[in-house]
């Protein structure tokens, strides 16, 4: 190995050489990556290491002419095909290595969105706007068809994403071509492959991991449409173009308006550049972006939307802008160096997102792009990564979907660092340094996901807790093995008062004999039902057999621990059970509208047709109950309480009086300035299970409030 400096001559040749550079960040990086040092420590390695270097690399070393990232260029070198075939099998392991129980159970966002595409396969109706999040319909559509090829279940909700994302890897390699040369885009396709954000986007069933293939396929055309010779060529490509620009607002729009505005301001140099004959181009751009984007503005005004980003912005106004800085630093150390993870944020387990080895390749690769100096494509460079990370900033909390649009910049900026190192070694050993350096990176990722990845979701009760529900996920234990033993049953999951979340319906979707249409000729021999732990012993006089399991070992907002029932069908239980399929049917619908409905949105058109149905169940107590329960919960959201208080007045006339019902009941009296009753509804409800309310508690505050 040869470099390209007179170590003889040059009395300070390593400050000169970009390897120095390179293996001072990536030291710096392992040491705030993977050591807990002091917080004084970590700022310290930062300015020793990582600051103080890139002034000194801005300076003093001279990079030289950049041939190696034209596109045209004639290369000596291109990448053999066993080299592709290999790369290509390390991204595929990344994406499929123990797909179904790596980490352990879906987070409640992919129930969410699943459940959804799950009711396309029932019945073919959807909302423009989903949920708190308002997410626009294009990825749930792709998985409703994808559902009704491909049974639901654990394993196919989490095969789709790995497709999507092991498709990702020949698209990236194409869109790097429209820019650069073949042994450029090579590394590109290696560090998308075997780089562990990139794989890990994979891991989720959201349409984030779509919004990435998304946002790859449309900069991968935009270098089309700007290489284009022909005017036929450039209509179409431009065309397509503008379609995909549009088509981003239709899988998350915060995010992509990012990405649409540093396209079309790309769009908007190049027509500069010769204003005459590209106008043309640039107005059929337009027109169709605007054609393209028509649905979804007019669902805007019809619909409505922004409450959840305004949910987003919120914050104190007196820390506002001071706020912002401490998100962006936030959001950059999870990049590069990772922070000590208490709560899941889409966010790395060990280190950054990035490891130490492609930290100090795209610090690299900044500068050297810094360096290009005046070039259009280095000041859109900057501006994109200014505008990529906004929609994290301007968030109140960090959550890393919302910056996951940096990822491409964040492989080409390493890619340039990369190939500068390759650069200073003459021959064709510089392949051999870089691609035992991606080799070792791509070994780090593995481990990354594989095995802290895994860990984090078996070592710690509240991380696991922060986005995934340990009530579901004990249920579906019991619940998978019971359907191993005696074949599928009748599952009535939609009878508490507040929906868990929707990963259990996925999961047990293949046993679930209430959901399942490709069940309905099985005549299931047991059924089960999830339930507040203080409808017990009312529920056990009346199904003596039951087998009963705490699920929720803690309170829960709805005050008492969930258990899940499993109990034999036999002669009583029939009719029972043909009233409760009825049920079932009206409970999960107005459970799927809810989840359905945008942040902020009123529940009373909703709760108007789930009233409908009550004449179907009100002479049974328990689903009674769970009516009420449902209707005084909503109302509380919509802050009609007194409507609320009347709902609970329902359970004690028809329903089970059961303690978590006196102690919601005696909250209400003390709300309106009747200690008295609310002291006797109290009373009563830790007289029930008061080791199962917050009774006992509640009588103390009374207690050291009224004297009563």
């Amino acid at each position: 190995m040869s470099f390209r400096y007179n170590f003889s001559v040059d009395p300070f040749p390593l400050i000169r050489e970009p390897f120095f550079y390179f293996t001072v960040w990536s030291m710096a990086a392992i040491l705030l990556s993977y050591f807990h040092l002091a917080p004084i420590t970590q700022v310290w390695i930062g300015f020793i290491g990582i600051v103080l270097p890139v002034i000194l690399c801005i300076r003093m070393v001279p990079f030289g002419p950049l041939e190696w990232i034209e596109r045209s260029k004639r290369e000596t070198f291109n990448p053999p095909f066993w080299a592709f075939a290999l790369v290509t099998l390390g991204g595929v392991l990344l994406r499929f290595y123990r797909l179904e129980d790596l980490s352990l159970w879906p987070n409640k966002d992919e129930g969410t969105y699943a459940i959804d595409a799950l009711e396309l396969v029932r019945q073919w109706k959807m909302v423009f706007f989903y949920g708190a999040g308002e997410i626009p319909p294009f990825y749930r559509l792709l998985e409703g068809l994808y559902f009704k090829w491909v049974p639901p279940s654990l394993f196919s909700q989490w095969f789709f994403p790995a497709v999507i994302s092991t498709a990702t890897l020949p698209l990236g390699y194409w869109a790097a071509r429209q820019f650069y040369s073949k042994s450029f885009s090579f590394l590109c396709f290696a560090l998308l492959a075997l780089g562990f954000w990139p794989a890990y986007l994979g891991r989720f069933a959201m349409p984030g991991s779509f919004l990435f293939f998304w946002e790859i396929l449309t900069l991968g055309t935009l270098g089309a449409s700007l290489i284009a010779s022909s005017p036929r060529k450039q209509i179409g490509w431009w065309s397509v173009l503008a379609l995909e620009v549009a088509g981003g607002f239709y899988i998350i729009a915060p995010n992509w308006i990012a990405v649409a505005l540093a396209v079309t301001i790309a769009v908007g140099g190049w027509a500069y550049q010769d204003l005459k004959s590209r106008r043309g181009m640039t107005l059929v751009y337009l027109f169709v972006l605007t054609a393209g984007l028509i649905p979804f503005v007019a669902e805007v005004f019809i619909q409505g939307y922004g409450g959840h980003v305004r949910s987003l912005w919120t914050g104190d106004p007196t820390s506002f802008w001071n706020n912002r800085m401490i998100n962006g630093g936030s959001y950059l150390a999870e990049i590069f160096f990772g922070v000590e993870p208490k709560t899941f944020c889409y966010g790395p387990f060990w280190g950054g997102l990035l490891d130490p080895l492609w930290d100090g390749a795209f610090f690299m690769g900044l500068i050297v792009i810094f360096r290009m100096g005046r070039s259009l494509a280095s000041k859109w460079f900057f501006l994109a990564l200014g505008l990529f990370l906004f929609p994290g900033i301007a968030s109140h909390d960090v959550e890393m979907l919302r910056v996951l649009i940096l990822a491409p910049l964040l492989i080409v900026g390493t890619v340039f660092g990369f190939q500068t190192l390759k650069s200073r070694i003459r021959g064709g050993k510089g392949w051999v340094v870089i691609g035992s350096l991606i080799l070792l990176s791509g070994g780090l990722d593995l481990y990354h996901l594989a095995v802290p990845g895994s860990m984090a979701w078996r070592g710690s009760k509240d991380f696991f807790e922060s986005l995934k529900s340990a009530e579901s996920f004990k249920s579906y234990q019991i619940l998978n093995q019971k359907s191993k033993k005696d074949g599928p049953g009748y599952l009535f999951l939609d009878f508490v008062s507040v929906p868990l979340d929707q990963t259990l319906t996925l999961a047990s979707y293949p046993f679930n004999a209430t959901l399942n249409e490709g069940l309905k000729s099985v005549k299931p021999t047991w059924m089960a039902f999830l339930t507040n732990v203080n409808y017990q012993p009312f529920l056990q006089q009346r199904f003596p057999e039951a087998q009963w399991f705490v699920v929720g070992d803690h309170l829960m907002p709805w005050d008492g621990e969930i258990m899940l029932c499993v109990l034999p069908i036999d002669g009583h239980i029939q009719p029972m059970l043909e009233n409760w399929l009825i049920a079932d049917v009206f409970f999960h619908e107005v459970m799927v509208a809810l989840t359905r409905l945008p942040e902020g949105k009123d529940r009373e058109n909703v709760l108007r047709d789930f009233t409908k149905g009550y004449s179907n169940i009100q002479n049974d107590p328990f689903l009674s109950s769970s009516f009420w329960e449902i209707m005084y919960f909503n109302q509380s959201a919509d802050k009609k309480f007194d409507e609320a208080f009347m709902d609970l007045r329902q359970i004690m006339k028809t329903g089970y009086p059961a303690a978590h019902i006196y102690n919601e009941l005696g909250a209400m009296f003390w709300a309106r300035k009747d200690p008295l009753d609310a002291k006797k509804a109290f009373i009563q409800a830790a007289r029930l299970g008061g080791e199962h309310t917050l009774a006992p508690d509640n009588l103390r505050a009374i207690a050291n409030t009224s004297g009563l």
